[in-house]
């Protein structure tokens, strides 16, 4: 599976991409401790290897979780990966996230062009209500990025994540099927 629009932009399904062929970037960009730690639990910090990639492959494949690389048509490069994950049919909610791993793609609009997609998707194809997701205070390019793609500000975990010695927030937000189809 595919998700594209007129940018640059296209997002390929974690099940139709070689993962011998994407194996040594994405392990890159998961062993790279400033991509991972803008993002991740503790838990990520660690090395990864090749049983990690077999393990995302399958967890981004699944009936609760749908992952995509991101991929840039015009330079013919991955830049990162993005999901739709722990997909509630029953509540028609889903919690979005995105990694862009190309330092080069970061600060570039790709992000915003990226939550387009897979709003689409999420709210047209999966017919869900309600996205979501969160951020750690620290991270400023995710809460712009989320508050860029018409995403509301729920709530603030205080003090939830303990990351680089010190405790921080994690930031909640969300979006709406009828705010989507009518901001």
């Amino acid at each position: 599976m595919k998700l594209k629009d007129n940018s640059n932009i296209e997002l390929i399904a974690y099940s139709a991409v070689d993962k011998d062929e994407i194996r040594a970037l994405y392990l890159t960009w998961l062993n790279d401790i400033d991509i991972v730690q803008a993002f991740g639990p503790y838990s990520m910090l660690y090395p990864k290897d090749d049983s990690f990639i077999d393990e995302s492959f399958i967890r981004f494949s699944s009936s609760e979780t749908i992952g995509f690389f991101i991929y840039n048509r015009d330079t013919n490069s991955y830049l990162g990966t993005c999901k739709l994950d722990k997909i509630s049919i029953a509540d028609r909610s889903v919690e979005i996230g995105i990694m862009i791993g190309s330092a080069a793609a970061q600060g570039q609009g790709t992000g915003k062009k990226v939550y387009a997609l897979l709003l689409k998707y999420a709210f047209d194809v999966l017919g869900m209500n309600r996205v979501w997701g969160t951020c750690f205070s620290d991270n400023i390019g995710s809460q712009k990025l989320f508050e860029s793609s018409r995403f509301t500000f729920e709530g603030t975990s205080r003090k939830a994540i303990f990351r680089k010695g010190i405790f921080i927030d994690n930031i909640h937000y969300s979006i709406l099927k009828e705010e989507y189809f009518t901001k």
